[in-house]
């Protein structure tokens, strides 16, 4: 949002940068038309369309629709050929063009188009260039390629490891944009919008008729803030963003270069900021008012000597392998395991799996807590319990006894093959 003071001989005029189609900038601009109540809204957009407005505003127009301009070349102005020409305006409930219409509608604000005539865009344009592209077979009025095609957005998008000016918008402009102030969003985006015209060759400009557009437009806002100066009205703008900072420049009379600098080292002293986390608007004031009311508890007043004695204590406890990964909780398993083999060890036998009555450690590998081992176990103790009367080193017995069972700890006919043992 610009603002160019009011004088003796000029209303008070705040030029507004949007986007095409953009729904945050649809939302900023209906909110500011209502904080401002300004005393005429102008929107870019073909004066000769001025009589369509009732009809775009009307509450059984819905959209999608689009404005269509055509011409036809007969004195041959535009090219020898004396051509058709034709042109869409299209317009969708969230386009901020529309918004700025129907909210003059609701609140009693003249509003009106001040662009060039349809046929004067043409004159003003090159061949080949604007609206006479040859590659395009309907000719889109509205177009933002002049904002998103320069070499600066190519180089913020490297920065940025975006892909398009679409996803740039996206993230910088659209998600968040609705929790921001106005004066905020509008700057952030008028900066942009500064640095890609500063990045666009103005031959270029020239050539789409861009230059000849924004010097009609400046010369119709005059017209109206000289009007609405003796009764200190406000004059509202709302234009595409890459002609803000050209319309400034020709309103205040200054230099485009000038304009862009000062714009540049007013965004430099306020600092971009923190990004905003993407909290309602009326959570976030609730959760303010939770943590006014919220009670902390003082510290408690420890003893110098006793807070020493603490810290010493501390230092000295061994602590556990925290099992916050897959690294920690094999760690913590690992020194379950030594616990418990020390412990069988304390119990009675020579080793694992090497004492008088006690089974090979190999017939229990695997989790415990797999019923198929359950089963196994206990097949396997009975087994040991009725055929091991010898020495614990006659495997051969054991074998012999595994026969019957299988792993599943099946025995008789129901047996698909014996257990597996692998004894030492």
């Amino acid at each position: 949002m610009e603002r160019i003071l009011r004088s003796q001989k000029m209303a008070e005029i705040v030029l507004l940068p949007v986007r095409h189609h953009s729904p945050a900038c649809a939302f900023h601009v209906n909110r500011a038309i209502e904080t401002l109540r300004p005393s005429v809204i102008l929107v870019e957009g073909p004066d000769n369309a001025n009589s369509l407005i009732p009809v775009m505003v009307h509450e059984d127009t819905k959209a999608p629709f689009a404005i269509y301009y055509s011409y036809h070349d007969q004195s041959g102005r535009i090219s020898e050929e004396k051509e058709h020409y034709k042109c869409y305006y299209p317009f969708l409930d969230y386009s901020p063009e529309l918004a700025a219409f129907r909210a003059g509608k609701r609140l009693g604000i003249e509003t009106a188009f001040i662009d060039l005539p349809y046929g004067d865009i043409l004159a003003a344009s090159r061949d080949g260039s604007g609206l006479l592209k040859e590659e395009e077979e309907k000719s889109n009025y509205n177009d933002d390629y002049l904002l998103s095609r320069n070499e600066y957005l190519k180089q913020l998008c490297e920065k940025t490891g975006l892909r398009s000016f679409d996803e740039f918008w996206e993230k910088y402009f659209e998600l968040n944009g609705i929790e921001e102030p106005d004066e905020k969003w509008f700057g952030s985006l008028l900066i942009y919008c500064a640095l890609a015209r500063e990045n666009t060759p103005r031959e270029s400009m020239e050539e789409d008729g861009c230059l000849a557009r924004e010097r009609f437009m400046a010369r119709r806002i005059r017209e109206y803030g000289e009007k609405l100066a003796e009764a200190e009205g406000t004059v509202l703008v709302v234009t595409g963003g890459f002609h803000t900072p050209g319309l400034k420049a020709l309103l205040c009379e200054e230099d485009e270069s000038v304009v862009i600098a000062a714009l540049s080292a007013r965004y430099e002293a306020a600092g971009p900021g923190k990004p905003r986390k993407c909290v309602p608007a009326g959570k976030e004031a609730h959760l303010r008012e939770g943590r006014k009311q919220q009670v902390r508890r003082p510290k408690r007043n420890v003893p110098a000597e006793k807070e020493a004695h603490l810290r010493e204590k501390r230092k000295r406890q061994v602590r556990r392998p925290k099992r916050s990964g897959p690294a920690g909780k094999e760690a913590h398993l690992r020194e379950k395991r030594r616990e418990s083999r020390r412990t069988r060890e304390r119990k009675g036998g020579d080793g694992a799996g090497k004492g008088p009555g006690r089974v090979p450690h190999a017939l229990f590998h695997g989790s415990r807590r797999c019923p198929q081992r359950i089963r196994q176990r206990h097949a396997l103790h009975r087994v040991l319990s009725e055929n091991l009367g010898g020495p614990a080193g006659d495997t051969d017995a054991l074998r012999r006894s595994c026969a019957g069972y299988d792993r599943h700890g099946r025995e008789g006919d129901q047996a698909q093959g014996g257990i597996p043992v692998h004894l030492r």
